[in-house]
C-alpha cells in the first residue's frame, strides 16, 4: 500500500491520497491521527509533498514516530520534501527587488517558512516593505519560533506553516527514531533545490 499523505490536489493514481481538508483525496481524514487513515503495518511506502512543515515540531516528530512504528512495513519507505529552514533564511536576507517574485530571493524564502496562502501575498510583500531594516537578521535567526518571537506580526501575516525544519534537524531526529534516510535532490514543486530539502527514509530491519 501507498500513502499520499496532506496531498491536498495534488492527488496520485495508484497511492492512497489523504488530506485533511481537500475533498479531491481517496480519504478525508486527519493525517495526524494515523489509525484514521492507515492499516497497521501495511504500508510499502509513504509520501509527504510538502506537508510536514503545516505541522507543529511536536505533531510533526508524533507522526513520524508511529509511521515508524505502526504503519510502514519493515524495510518500507518514506519520502518527505518541504522547504529547509536553513536555505529559507539565507534566501530571505537578500535584498529585495521592486516587486514581489516569489520564486526568486527573498520572497522565496519568506514563503518557505511562512507559507503559500492565497490571498495573502500582497500583505506579506506590504510588511517586507515596511520592515526592509529587518530583512537581512533572519539570516542570523537560527529558529523558526524565534523569528515569531521577535516579530509576532508574522502569525497575523500568515501562519499556515507551523514549523519549518533544518535538513540535517529531520535526518538526525529521523534516525533517532530508527529511520534510515538519505538526502535527494527535490523532484516536485519546481524541484527549487535552492530552497527546498528531500529526505527519503527506510525503516529499518528490527
Amino acid at each position: 500500500m501507498k500513502y499520499n499523505l496532506g496531498c491536498g490536489r495534488k492527488v496520485y493514481a495508484d497511492w492512497i491520497n489523504v488530506d485533511g481538508f481537500d475533498t479531491r483525496a481517496d480519504v478525508l481524514a486527519d493525517v495526524r491521527v494515523v489509525g484514521s487513515w492507515s492499516t497497521r503495518g501495511q504500508a510499502d511506502q509513504i509520501r509527504m509533498i510538502h506537508f510536514l512543515e503545516h505541522l507543529t515540531q511536536a505533531e510533526g516528530c508524533q507522526l513520524l514516530e508511529e509511521i515508524h512504528a505502526f504503519v510502514l512495513k519493515d524495510t518500507g519507505t518514506i519520502e518527505i520534501e518541504m522547504p529547509c529552514r536553513t536555505k529559507c533564511l539565507a534566501l530571505a536576507a537578500f535584498d529585495q527587488t521592486s516587486k514581489p517574485d516569489w520564486n526568486v530571493a527573498p520572497f522565496s524564502g519568506v514563503a518557505g517558512i511562512v507559507g503559500d496562502r492565497v490571498g495573502m501575498r500582497d500583505e506579506w510583500f506590504k510588511w517586507m516593505v515596511e520592515h526592509a531594516d529587518h530583512i537581512t537578521k533572519f539570516a542570523r535567526l537560527k529558529m523558526f519560533d524565534e523569528i515569531l518571537r521577535e516579530y509576532p506580526e508574522w502569525q497575523q501575516v500568515g501562519d499556515v506553516h507551523q514549523y519549518v525544519w533544518d535538513t540535517q534537524e529531520l535526518v538526525a531526529a529521523m534516525g533517532a527514531m530508527g529511520y534510515v534516510t538519505r538526502i535527494e535532490s527535490p523532484q516536485t514543486h519546481g524541484k527549487r533545490s535552492h530552497r527546498d530539502m528531500r529526505v527519503v527514509a527506510i525503516k529499518a530491519e528490527p
